[in-house]
């Protein structure tokens, strides 16, 4: 088994449950999930987050058709299951053409979730997330089937992963315990929400924790292939990428701290936030990420 050696150590949060979860957990999707991104560096990746205390890793089955657990998969055959934080979605599928497809319907729900367990070769999830659902997809058929799945011992907590205020909203008043909304220094827009959730007893996993390159636009410069796929996803996700991220950035200016650790102890100072979702295909940035992390939890 892979044990944890890395040089710095990413403090963690403590779970109802007793489990710990890394205050930093990687995003394994996108650009990692890819098959122009090498399997072996994507699972070397994984295994150096959990050297560096890494143990949470965020995936789902849309990610790459599935290849995202399966990559997880060979990653976790070299980990201890009992150290790790393991979170997948349902309600957002591939069909075998190809072309996505939501269904928040119950029995499909289980169907996905036992898919996605095979694929990544465990018994159960620690955190299963509805994948961006809508009002109406929040049935109290699907939330009783999250309900039986943790009675079934197939998952440990329910979630779900939304950036709509208004999905946010109405989790307030549900029986749901995870909620993964897009919040971080480089947008705010969804405080109120998430200061409500918290007040209703929710955890929170912050999603794109560290803004999606919006730190330097210089490193979202077209320079390769896997450059310039990031480069149009930002501008997909966010066509006024550079007012945004010119606003991200005096926000990171007004913390006073280099901008990796300024966006990490915004996160901190959070209420209510367990863990902040990252994502990367890059050794150096990871190691950057974690060891921001460690300084800002032991401030010399």
């Amino acid at each position: 088994m892979h044990e944890g050696t890395g040089t710095v150590t990413v403090p963690s949060n403590q779970l109802p449950n007793g489990a710990r979860i890394s205050s930093l957990g990687l995003g394994c999707s996108s650009y990692w999930a890819k098959p122009a991104f090498p399997e072996r560096n994507a699972v070397d990746l994984v295994l150096r987050a959990f050297a560096l205390g890494i143990n949470h890793f965020d995936t789902g089955p849309s990610y790459a058709a599935g290849g995202a657990e399966r990559r997880l998969s060979l990653a976790l055959k070299q980990l201890q299951r009992e150290r790790l934080i393991i979170s997948t979605k349902a309600g957002t599928y591939i069909d075998p053409q190809g072309a996505q497809f939501k269904s928040f319907d119950p029995a499909r729900v289980r169907e996905g979730l036992q898919e996605s367990l095979q694929r990544l070769g465990i018994a159960y999830v620690d955190i299963l997330y509805l994948h961006g659902p809508t009002v109406d997809n929040l049935s109290v058929s699907v939330i009783d089937c999250l309900n039986q799945l943790k009675e079934d011992g197939l998952i440990r907590y329910s979630g779900v992963n939304s950036f709509d205020r208004r999905v946010l909203r109405k989790v307030v008043g549900l029986p749901i315990d995870v909620v993964m909304p897009q919040y971080s220094v480089f947008d705010v827009s969804c405080a109120q929400d998430v200061e409500a959730l918290v007040g209703a007893g929710k955890m929170i996993v912050s999603g794109t924790a560290l803004g999606q390159g919006l730190i330097d636009l210089r490193s979202l410069l077209p320079t390769s292939k896997k450059s310039l796929w990031y480069l149009l996803r930002a501008l997909k996700n966010d066509p006024l990428l550079p007012v945004t991220g010119w606003q991200a950035r005096q926000r990171v200016r007004a913390i006073g701290r280099p901008s990796l650790e300024a966006a990490l102890l915004f996160l901190q100072r959070t209420p209510g936030i367990k863990s902040s979702v990252f994502g990367t295909t890059s050794i150096q940035h990871l190691e950057a990420n974690a060891a921001a992390a460690a300084r800002i939890a032991n401030p010399v």
